[in-house]
């Protein structure tokens, strides 16, 4: 935990508060740590299992579309693993909450709404683009 800390003020991010569940694996050390920290703990309700439902599905789909085809050896691999991915996940990915649109472009997508948009497009305008060695695929239309 204080390796996460140092490492998040290295890079400049500051942490407002830290959401945990009520597992034992979180010590009074841990607490303690982050209070001296500034950061404020909220912890998930008691019997509450869609109270981090966000948090959950996010770490199901790493799990199920990357890291279940992969075998990961050291932290810096993991490090550039979750980082390529978390790029995927928000940049190329659709998400059925936003109406399958990617959530990089989905204020982009609510401008051009109004605009009529090609139904069929030739084969030689789709540039298709590759993550995680060639794992996970996304296929954009060319500029």
């Amino acid at each position: 935990m204080r390796h996460t800390i140092w490492e998040c003020e290295d890079q400049g991010l500051f942490i407002d508060f830290f959401l945990r569940d009520n597992d034992s694996c979180y010590s009074k050390d841990c607490d303690i740590l982050l209070k001296s920290a500034d950061i404020k703990t909220v912890r998930t309700p008691l019997q509450a299992p869609n109270a981090n439902a966000h948090a959950e599905r996010f770490i199901l789909s790493i799990k199920r579309e990357c890291l279940n085809y992969l075998l990961v050896f050291g932290i810096n691999r993991l490090e550039r693993i979750v980082n390529e991915y978390v790029s995927y996940f928000n940049k190329h990915r659709p998400h059925q909450g936003i109406g399958n649109k990617i959530p990089g472009e989905y204020k982009n997508l609510a401008e051009l709404s109004g605009k009529a948009q090609s139904k069929q497009m030739p084969a030689r305008q789709i540039i298709r683009k590759e993550f995680i060695g060639g794992l996970l695929k996304s296929y954009q239309r060319a500029a």
